[in-house]
């Protein structure tokens, strides 16, 4: 009787290691995989820069445009595109936040899993390009974006954790993965294809993250 409770035992915990296989080493492959891409079948390389090392953010509480509060928890579960601005929003500034709408349209069935944040300095960033056409008009096509404001001192926290660090970080885009880790960069003028690229080579080969 014994042998045979042992022999049940044995199979249930053999079914739970085949579970933890097929769930967990796939994971871990496919970012073994992406960032040793001399692996993969003709090669590849990421377009955008690793953050090294790969770091969370930390859980912080912003203030929205629009006054409502947004905390970087809330990240959690999506892949994240996050621009850092500066006290205001000119073309530049305007061009990334079209690229990233973009992006996510672009992700086909996918677009679900990712989420869009920009990050001003101050609570009243100077958003004014010209007389016709303000910050918020703009905005009205990028529904969807997260817009957190806030002073100096109440930003300068999260602007520590990117690469570079602090004013340095205006103009780049980040991409955080849906643990909230800060995982990559890319250069103010560097072209949304490249993230674009890295982004669909991510979610095909982990299938992991997401939320809707």
């Amino acid at each position: 009787m014994n042998t045979s409770n042992e022999k049940e035992q044995g199979r249930g915990a053999g079914q739970l290691l085949l579970l933890m296989a097929a769930f967990g080493l796939p994971m871990v492959g496919a970012w073994f995989l992406y960032f040793n891409p001399d692996l993969l079948p003709g090669g590849r390389s990421n377009r955008g820069e690793l953050v090294q090392p790969v770091h969370p953010i930390s859980d912080q509480v912003f203030s929205t445009r629009d006054g409502a509060t947004f905390s970087s928890a809330e990240l959690k579960g999506y892949w994240t595109l996050m621009l850092s601005a500066g006290e205001s929003c000119a073309e530049p500034c305007r061009k990334r936040i079209y690229d990233m709408r973009q992006i996510r349209k672009a992700m086909a069935e996918n677009y679900g899993e990712i989420k869009r944040v920009v990050l001003f300095t101050t609570p009243s960033p100077s958003m004014e390009t010209d007389a016709d056409l303000t910050f918020s008009g703009f905005m009205k096509a990028f529904e969807g974006t997260t817009v957190i404001v806030g002073d100096s001192q109440s930003v300068s926290a999260l602007r520590a954790q990117f690469v570079p660090a602090g004013d340095g970080s205006v103009g780049h885009l980040y991409l955080v993965d849906p643990m909230g880790n800060l995982m990559m960069h890319y250069l103010p003028q560097q072209p949304a294809a490249d993230v674009l690229s890295d982004m669909e080579l991510l979610l095909k080969v982990n299938k992991w993250g997401g939320g809707h």
